[in-house]
């Protein structure tokens, strides 16, 4: 495996320790399932911490120290949604860049995948179609 990648693996394991999804499996699980459904290393990288910048306490600048390339850092940022943030002016803002959408389409993919959940909900239904039209959105810059 390739030692980036490896790092990469490493360390979205050890900032999702103690995480679970709306499923209540390891959380770990789903960006391995987006690395896996990507095919670059460095698409993989992104995928595998996509999460961490958003969803962890780690800021960029601790990812570059931890050996991940200020480039793809950068894709990091691309793809991590602002607080405040429209979902739509999010995916519009990820169109620019095709790493980043076939890394958030690998994202989607999984994220659409409602039988990881133990009960499926309106707020869940809601979500699929709100991911959906985000495909479609992106899918087009392909």
């Amino acid at each position: 495996m390739n030692e980036l990648l490896e790092r990469a693996i490493k360390l979205a394991q050890k900032y999702h320790e103690d995480q679970f999804d709306k499923g209540g499996q390891p959380y770990i699980d789903h960006p391995l399932r987006v690395m896996n459904g990507v095919e670059s290393i460095d698409e993989k990288v992104v995928a595998v911490l996509h999460d961490v910048l958003e969803d962890c306490d780690v800021s960029k600048e601790k990812l570059i120290e931890e050996g991940i390339p200020y480039y793809l850092v950068e894709k990091l940022e691309i793809l991590c949604k602002g607080k405040n943030e429209n979902y739509f002016d999010y995916i519009e803002r990820i169109k620019a860049d095709s790493l980043a959408i076939k890394v958030k389409l690998s994202d989607l993919k999984d994220n659409m995948n409602l039988e990881r959940l133990k009960e499926i909900t309106e707020k869940n239904i809601n979500r699929l179609e709100k991911y959906k039209k985000a495909k479609e959105i992106l899918e087009a810059y392909m």
